[in-house]
C-alpha cells in the first residue's frame, strides 16, 4: 500500500511533544492494521489513517482538506483557484496542489469552502476511518480494549457521544451513510447508546421511507440497531446498500429478485439477499466473497480488465429456491452448497448450506473470478484436457481461505487440507497417475466414478500447491501459463479463427491435446509423479 504521509510540527513543550509521539503512534498503528488487511492491492489513500495526529492539530485553526478517497489533509491555508480547478495547500505535507475533483471538502478557519454540488466520498470506509482517529485520538480509545473512556467514566462517556454525533453528522452531510451508521455502532458497541445516538441512526438509515428498497423491518426500534450493526460489519470493506433504482440490470433480472430481494455492494462484490433475518450469514457470505478476491489479487495480481464489473451473488433463504433457479440457464447440483453458472455469471449460494460455507464461497468466488476477471474474454472447451486446473485451483484456494477476512494468506501452509488428505491417498496407493489427471477433460470428470471424485480434487489441489510453493519461480510461471492456456482453449486442437471471425470446425469434433503436463515443465509424466510423490513424502519427515 502506498504511504500517504503527514508531517507533524513537533509541539513546543515536552509534555506536548510526547503527546504528539503518543498520536502519531496511533496513528501507524492504525495505518499498519489496514495495511495487514489490504496489503499492496489496498487503494493509494483510501485506508490511510494516519490523519489522527495531523486531525488533531488541524483542528485548532480549523483549516483542512478531506480528498475523495477520505484522506485528511492539514493545511496553513486554502486557497481555491476556479480557473485552473485546482487547490492550493499551503503549508501542507502532502501535496501543494490538487485537482479540485479529488477534494470532496474543504474548511478554512472553520468555514466550509464549496467545492462541488455535492461532497460524497468515493470510498465509504473513507470519512469512517478519518473520524475513527479523531475520535480514538481525543478520546483514548485507540485500543477500544475493555471499552474503558478514562478517569472520568460519565465526563468521558458524554464527550465522546457528543463526537460520534458530531461524527456521524458530518458523515450524512457528505453523504457518507454506511460511514454515519458504522460510527454509531461502534458507539453502541462500546455500551454508548442513548437516544440522541438512536435518533441520529435512524436519520442516516439509507432510503428509509422506502420499505422496498430498506431490508429492515419497520419499527424504530428494531430499525436503529439493526442499521448500525449492518454498516459497522460492511464498512471494512467499503460495503454499502445498493438503491434498487441503480440496478443496471433490471430490465433482465427475475421479477421475484427485483420485488424481494435487496443488493449491498462493496469493492468487488454485488449481493443480492432474499433472506432478511439471518444478517451475520448475509454478511458473512458477503465479506468472505470480498475477502477473497483481494486475496486472489494478491496472490495472481489485479487484472487490467474487468475491475469495473461487480461479480454478482444471489443469496436464498433455502435448498429448494437455490436448486430451482435454472434463470442462468443451468441448475446447480444437488449435492451443492453453492454454484458459479458461467452461463449469465452468477454465483448463488444458500442459508441451509451444510458444510463451511466461507470455504464453499472462497471456492465458487475463485471460478468466478478466474473466468469473469482473470481470464475475461477466454473460452475453455468442455472436450479440452486439463480440467483438473479448474477444480484443484478452487480448491486450494478454499484450502486456505480461513483467514481470509482477516487480511491473512496462507499460500504456503503445509498443513492444508489437500495436502494433508493428498499424503493420506498416497500413501494408500490411491493416487491418480498423473497422465491420467493432468490429460483429463471436463466431460471425462462428468463421467468419473463418485468413489474417485474426492481423490481427484484433493490431487489436483495439492498439486496446485505444489506447483506454486515448491517449484520456485520458474513452476509458478509455468503454472500460471499453463492457466491461462486451459481458459483460452488452447488445450483442444482447434484452427484459428479466419478473417470472418468464424471458427472453421465445430469444436465438439476437434481433439483434446495431450501431453500438457510439458507445459507445467515435466518431461514425461512419470517425471512430475516422482517430484509430487517425493513432495508429499517430504512433510512427514
Amino acid at each position: 500500500m502506498k504511504s500517504h504521509r503527514h508531517d507533524i510540527p513537533e509541539p513546543a513543550t515536552g509534555a506536548a511533544r510526547a503527546a504528539g509521539r503518543v498520536l502519531r503512534a496511533a496513528a501507524l498503528a492504525l495505518a499498519a492494521a489496514v495495511a495487514a488487511w489490504g496489503g499492496p492491492t489496498a487503494p493509494a489513500r483510501a485506508a490511510d489513517t494516519s490523519p489522527a495526529a495531523a486531525a488533531k492539530a488541524a483542528r485548532s485553526n480549523g483549516t483542512f482538506a478531506v480528498l475523495t478517497d477520505g484522506t485528511y489533509v492539514a493545511a496553513d491555508s486554502i486557497v481555491r483557484d476556479k480557473e485552473k480547478k485546482v487547490f492550493d495547500l499551503a503549508g501542507s505535507s502532502a501535496a501543494a496542489q490538487y485537482p479540485q475533483d479529488q477534494v470532496s471538502v474543504a474548511f478554512v478557519g472553520g468555514e466550509r469552502v464549496k467545492v462541488t454540488k455535492s461532497h460524497i466520498f468515493d470510498r465509504q470506509e473513507g470519512p469512517y476511518r478519518f473520524w475513527t482517529a479523531i475520535l480514538d485520538a481525543e478520546h483514548k480509545l485507540s485500543a477500544r480494549a475493555g471499552k474503558a473512556f478514562g478517569d472520568d467514566e460519565a465526563a468521558a462517556r458524554s464527550a465522546y457521544e457528543k463526537g460520534v454525533l458530531e461524527a456521524a453528522g458530518a458523515c450524512r452531510e457528505w453523504g457518507a451513510w454506511t460511514a454515519a451508521g458504522a460510527l454509531l455502532g461502534d458507539a453502541k458497541e462500546l455500551g454508548v447508546w442513548t437516544q440522541a445516538a438512536i435518533d441520529a441512526a435512524l436519520a442516516c438509515c439509507p432510503d428509509i421511507d422506502r420499505s422496498d428498497a430498506y431490508p429492515f423491518q419497520s419499527e424504530d426500534a428494531v430499525k436503529a440497531p439493526e442499521w448500525v450493526k449492518w454498516a459497522r460489519t460492511l464498512i471494512p470493506l467499503g460495503g454499502r446498500f445498493k438503491n434498487k433504482e441503480e440496478d443496471s440490470n433490471k430490465a433482465s433480472r427475475p421479477m421475484k429478485w427485483q420485488k424481494d430481494a435487496f443488493p449491498m455492494v462493496t469493492r468487488n462484490i454485488e449481493l443480492w439477499s432474499l433472506e432478511r433475518e439471518a444478517v451475520s450469514i448475509v454478511v458473512d457470505v458477503l465479506l468472505q466473497a470480498e475477502a477473497t478476491v483481494r486475496a486472489l489479487e494478491g496472490l495472481l495480481g489485479r487484472p487490467e480488465h474487468g475491475v469495473d464489473e461487480r461479480l454478482e451473488i444471489r443469496f436464498y433463504t433455502n435448498r429448494q429456491d437455490y436448486l430451482t433457479d435454472d434463470s442462468g440457464g443451468s441448475k446447480p447440483p444437488l449435492w451443492s452448497g453453492g454454484f458459479f453458472s458461467p452461463g449469465d455469471g452468477i454465483t448463488r449460494f444458500y442459508k441451509e448450506a451444510k458444510g463451511d460455507l466461507r470455504e464453499t464461497v472462497s471456492h465458487e468466488m475463485t471460478h468466478h473470478w478466474l473466468e469473469r476477471r482473470f481470464f475475461r474474454g477466454g473460452q475453455s472447451y468442455s472436450k479440452q484436457s486439463g480440467y483438473w486446473i479448474v477444480e484443484g485451483f478452487a480448491r486450494y484456494v478454499e484450502h486456505t481461505s480461513r483467514d481470509f477476512q482477516k487480511g491473512k494468506t496462507r499460500w504456503d501452509w503445509t498443513g492444508a487440507a489437500c495436502v494433508h488428505n493428498s499424503r493420506g491417498i498416497r500413501r494408500a496407493g490411491k493416487l491418480f497417475p498423473a497422465s491420467h489427471i493432468i490429460d483429463l477433460s471436463q466431460a471425462n470428470f462428468g463421467a468419473m466414478p463418485t468413489d474417485r471424485i474426492s481423490v481427484f480434487y484433493e490431487q489436483a489441489s495439492a498439486t496446485v500447491w505444489f506447483m506454486l510453493n515448491r517449484r520456485g519461480p520458474e513452476g509458478r510461471k509455468a503454472l500460471l501459463e499453463y492457466m491461462r492456456r486451459y481458459y483460452h482453449g488452447e488445450f483442444l486442437d482447434l484452427p484459428p479463427i479466419d478473417d470472418a471471425g468464424l471458427v472453421k470446425r465445430d469444436p465438439s469434433t476437434a481433439k483434446p491435446i495431450l501431453e500438457t503436463w510439458k507445459v507445467l515443465g515435466f518431461d514425461t509424466p512419470g517425471a512430475l509423479d516422482a517430484a509430487f510423490g517425493e513432495f508429499l513424502d517430504s512433510l512427514g519427515k
